[in-house]
């Protein structure tokens, strides 16, 4: 292990700062682009931080991951008992560097260390054995549209070096996520709109190289949540294959964004939040508290009492509407 210190890059004007630890073995993670952050290993967390996203050409760590909020709520999508909420997480895509991505048959194999491997957690940590080839999470809002977190999108390179993967997840039991056909993985052909505001706004939309017929676009929610309101979050904690994770609700609302006890992780950012009664999209995941702690020599889930921490940012969905609603009245 070694301790490193990084500048959060998007809130240099408050000088924001954290230290990281990370296990030998995560170095390659690094090199596929993904931040200290993104693999949760943080030693000191700071609530004023958002999380970190890079692409493979460069590294840039800022922003911080996730947490356990109570018991782990995270399910994989075969798991959970709720059809509906299964099949929302048919229109989840995970953001990979595309050199992750290796022809296999009809389709690709998304070549990727496995929690352990890359991370360092202890073997009884949950999903210790799954692959982790993804940044960062999204979901498709309109056929030709994916809604991720803004800081995702940051690195000049972004559009040419990732990769958006549907269905890497595992919806039934036995099920290889690494292996995804040719029709689950598309490109990015521009970003539309992005924007990171501090500790305010932080999302991004993405016009993706062809329109998806296969699964359907996800309506979002036009008004804000509120303290009380129940929500669950399908994303790629870590950067597994997709995990849905109930049992949160909504702790304070600030205008741009809400805060929940959502369990969540690094890799999550942008991840699809819904509104659990109507399973509109609430808003996209996009801070929140440290991921791991140290414990006998490997990393294990930071756990917080189900009301306590700081909770997680959610950026709301009703500003995110306004945007793409922007960009779709503006095409012939």
């Amino acid at each position: 292990m070694f301790i490193q210190q990084f500048v959060q890059q998007s809130d240099l004007n408050r000088g924001a700062m954290h230290s990281s630890q990370l296990n030998p073995s995560a170095s390659r993670l690094h090199r596929r682009g993904l931040s200290l952050a993104v693999i949760g290993l943080s030693l000191l967390a700071w609530a004023g931080s958002a999380q970190a996203s890079t692409t493979p050409q460069t590294t840039r760590v800022t922003h911080n991951p996730y947490v356990v909020y109570g018991n782990d709520d995270r399910l994989d999508v075969y798991e959970e008992t709720d059809a509906a909420r299964r099949d929302l997480a048919q229109s989840v895509v995970a953001l990979v560097p595309g050199n992750t991505l290796k022809p296999a048959g009809m389709g690709f194999r998304l070549q990727a260390g496995t929690l352990q491997q890359e991370a360092g957690v202890c073997s009884s940590e949950k999903f210790a054995d799954q692959i982790i080839p993804a940044f960062c999470s999204g979901v498709l809002v309109a056929p030709n549209v994916i809604a991720t977190a803004g800081h995702c999108v940051q690195d000049a390179n972004f559009c040419s070096s990732t990769k958006f993967v549907f269905g890497f997840n595992i919806d039934s039991k036995g099920k290889d996520p690494a292996l995804v056909d040719a029709d689950q993985v598309v490109s990015c052909k521009k970003v539309i709109h992005s924007e990171v505001n501090g500790m305010g706004s932080d999302f991004a939309l993405v016009e993706i190289d062809r329109q998806v017929t296969n699964r359907p676009s996800l309506p979002m929610s036009q008004r804000q949540h509120q303290v009380g309101e129940g929500v669950f979050v399908i994303g790629h904690p870590v950067g597994l294959p997709a995990k849905i994770a109930g049992g949160a609700e909504v702790r304070r609302q600030t205008g741009d964004y809400f805060i929940a006890n959502l369990d969540t992780f690094g890799g999550n950012s942008g991840s699809a939040v819904f509104d659990a009664k109507t399973n509109a999209i609430a808003g996209l995941l996009v801070r929140g508290e440290r991921d791991f702690t140290s414990r006998g020599g490997c990393q294990v889930s930071f756990r917080c009492r189900i009301d306590g921490c700081r909770g997680e940012d959610v950026s709301n969905a009703d500003k995110i509407m306004t945007k793409l609603r922007e960009f779709q009245n503006s095409r012939p």
